[in-house]
């Protein structure tokens, strides 16, 4: 059969509808909020399907505008299931971020759009090793938000939980659309990275998309200091996990920061440069307490690649913990509004902008072209840049991973400002108008029958 190549649209963290769970973080004083951004006005509404919370806001073009909520409501504390979810809807557009703050412990994440949701995730969570944490630091901890009614989700913990679910045994959980399901480990040393997470069905049409997210209420990173902070990120599918990184430090801190790579499948080989091959299996957590220098990251199989940010008497520097899931090259965007926000004691922001090496000729910051300011090492090219606090368009024809993080005293937080979510395990091309439907939307191990017209010429046996 001849296929022909056919371009699709890019799946990426811009959507017009979001669902988003908040974590538990270190109380008092919790302040919850979304952030909105947009390249054209935008008309935003924000509601609990599950409860009383709506607002509606509209975003100007070219600028953002955050929306609290109310963290009484919205913020579980305990394991199990609650009416917490929220979802976001557009009328264009728009990308979306959220950020659980207090004084000295704030995190922040951007948000997938429901496009760009999967059914099966591993996820990056954080807790320190005994001999590591510090004493006041809290769970290891995930959140599971269905978006569709009668989901039901199998999850394998990797440790046992304050629930008293336990490690490596599998157990099920049905939720309805905006219901949200909170894990926390039961030691404050078990951490829950590498648990497994996804949506089941009895049949193979029945597949429901979920959200999930990973990180910690409070904790220390990197075993060299007290400085504690919550930890919140929205984990990837695992469809769109890639194979080629490049690892660029934060800047102004000292010594290297920490990584966490989780493979997807048995018998992968990651090669970081300067190291030895790491050997790692499905499922495999393989943590670098301060990995140092810009390197070249790269797998025979699909991975995960988180880079955290170690606490700040690590290296004396004003910061304090956070995690970002750093996109592989195989996933860049084109063009992004993000905001460089607010936080109670955080007065310095950078922005850290990666690419292909060829690729960098084109890339704008709020109109200005940046490209002078970009370094090469091997197949990638890397720009990190103090930013000022607010609005900010990325605009880059060949595409760019850029995640932005800001630094104060005891207080950091850190996200990507935008990537591109592919499916990268799933290609279908042809020249059928619904192929992008197929890729966009097949259920996992679904049967897919394809038809096929063939034009035999008079007199001619049929080939096939």
């Amino acid at each position: 059969m001849l296929f022909t190549s056919q371009a699709f649209a890019q799946v990426t963290t811009e959507g017009r509808e979001f669902w988003l769970g908040f974590m538990e973080n270190s109380e008092p004083d919790i302040q919850l909020e979304i952030y909105l951004s947009a390249n054209q006005q935008a008309n935003v509404e924000i509601v609990a399907p599950r409860g009383t919370f709506r607002r509606t806001v509209t975003v100007p073009a070219g600028s953002a505008r955050f929306v609290s909520v109310p963290a009484n409501e919205y913020m579980p504390i305990e394991e199990g299931k609650f009416n917490m979810g929220l979802k976001i809807n557009s009328d264009v557009p728009i990308s979306v971020y959220a950020l659980n703050k207090r004084r000295f412990s704030a995190d922040a994440t951007v948000v997938l759009p429901t496009t760009a949701l999967g059914k099966e995730y591993f996820v990056t969570a954080h807790a320190e090793p005994p001999n590591d944490i510090i004493e006041g630091s809290r769970e290891s901890e995930l959140l599971i938000l269905a978006v569709q009614d009668d989901t039901e989700i199998e999850v394998i913990p990797t440790v046992r939980t304050v629930g008293g679910r336990l490690p490596n045994v599998p157990f099920t959980i049905t939720l309805d659309a905006g219901e949200t399901y909170l894990l926390k480990s039961q030691s404050l040393s078990g951490d829950l990275s590498g648990s497994y997470v996804r949506s089941i069905s009895t049949n193979s049409d029945d597949c429901k998309n979920i959200a999930v997210f990973g990180g910690n209420v409070f904790t220390n990173v990197g075993g060299c200091g007290a400085a504690r902070d919550h930890l919140l990120e929205q984990m990837f599918p695992i469809s769109t996990w890639g194979k080629n990184f490049l690892y660029v430090p934060y800047e102004t801190r000292q010594g290297g920061d920490y990584v966490k790579i989780i493979a997807s499948e048995d018998n992968t080989t990651i090669n970081i440069s300067g190291m030895n091959p790491i050997p790692m299996n499905r499922g495999q957590v393989y943590r670098i307490k301060a990995l140092d220098g810009v390197r070249n990251v790269s797998a025979d199989k699909p991975i995960s690649f988180a880079q955290f940010s170690r606490s700040q008497e690590c290296d004396g520097v004003n910061s304090d913990p956070f995690f970002i899931l750093v996109s592989p090259l195989e996933q860049r965007i084109r063009k992004v509004t993000f905001n460089a926000f607010t936080g109670s004691e955080i007065d310095t922001y950078f922005l850290t902008l990666i690419t292909e090496a060829g690729k960098s000729d084109e890339v704008y910051l709020d109109g200005s072209n940046v490209s002078r300011q970009f370094r090469t090492l091997g197949g990638a090219s890397y720009a990190s840049m103090q930013i000022t606090e607010g609005n900010h368009t990325i605009d880059a024809p060949e595409g760019v991973i850029a995640f932005v993080y800001g630094y104060g005293n005891l207080e950091s937080y850190g996200y990507s400002a935008g990537v591109a979510l592919e499916n990268l395990n799933l290609k279908i091309q042809g020249d059928d108008e619904y192929i992008s439907i197929i890729q966009d939307e097949a259920c996992l191990n679904a049967d897919i029958v394809f038809t096929a017209n063939y034009i035999v010429p008079v007199g001619e046996a049929p080939l096939f």
